[in-house]
């Protein structure tokens, strides 16, 4: 368990994310509404991902909306989106392009009104199935925080060697600096309660590659520490093409970035001005 900052996930070895463990019971008691809030950079199947999850929680009742950010100039899944008419989605934008996923995803989050919060990052198909195994281990467990790892078990992912070892390399990287028990901290799907992100969304500086990172040293700084890694499937091939150099020294130095601001400036304290 290490420091206690994370907690290990409930489930036994299986390629399936549709085994779910008997013991996960959905929570009776307070209907969340959920807000799950996703950038756009790319063309993806995000129209067909959001009426089927549409569709999915219309059968349990579950009050939701979705909220796309476009963070570049892509009119063409815009109109798609707007021609779909769906009435729980809301599209933003702003002027300026290209500002990385985390402005994306604060601005994203600044407009909604969930009290359950998913941070998806956009780049590959998700499944109904995730979100709702999401939605039930916060509740079983009271967490603070879900976060998705390629590494779980029960993840469905292709990865190439050298993608692999980049990431490996990294997590151990992480794991060095701020002692956080977690095995993946950028797979790019996570759930928040609306108080951990109201509390640490106005220390995060970072607003691109290690956005994910930032959020979770701030939450452990002020005592948000029940974190659940739990299984993410990914239907995009890597190919470890897309690794460049210059990718590799802007998350080393924005990682670097918050070493320096927890440990030598203690800027994620609660009593910092």
């Amino acid at each position: 368990m290490g420091n206690g900052f994370a907690v290990s996930s409930p489930f036994c070895y299986n390629r399936s994310l549709s085994l779910v463990p008997k013991l996960m019971v959905r929570q009776k008691g307070k209907k969340h509404k959920i807000s799950l809030i996703f950038p756009i950079f790319e063309e993806s199947f995000v129209v067909s991902d959001i009426k089927n999850l549409g569709a999915e929680f219309a059968k349990r009742n579950q009050k939701w909306e979705a909220i796309c950010v476009i963070d570049s100039s892509l009119e063409r899944t815009t109109s798609k989106l707007k021609l779909a008419r769906l009435p729980y989605v809301k599209i933003l934008s702003y002027p300026l392009k290209r500002l990385g996923k985390g402005f994306a995803l604060c601005y994203g989050f600044s407009q909604s009104k969930g009290d359950l919060v998913f941070f998806w990052e956009g780049n590959f198909s998700i499944s109904s199935k995730q979100l709702i195994l999401y939605l039930d281990l916060i509740e079983l467990f009271q967490a603070d925080v879900v976060i998705g790892s390629k590494r779980h078990p029960l993840s469905l992912v292709y990865y190439s060697p050298l993608r692999r070892l980049c990431s490996k390399l990294y997590q151990f990287f992480v794991r060095l600096l701020f002692s956080l028990n977690l095995t993946d901290t950028q797979a790019g799907l996570s759930l928040y309660r609306r108080a951990v992100l109201d509390t640490v969304i106005p220390k995060i500086i970072i607003k691109n590659w290690t956005f994910d990172l930032e959020i979770l040293v701030v939450a452990h700084n002020f005592g948000f520490k029940r974190i659940i890694e739990a299984p993410i499937e990914i239907r995009k091939h890597f190919t470890g093409k897309d690794l460049k150099v210059s990718l590799v020294y802007c998350i080393l130095r924005d990682t670097l970035a918050v070493f320096y601001r927890k440990h030598l400036l203690k800027y994620y304290r609660q009593d910092f001005i």
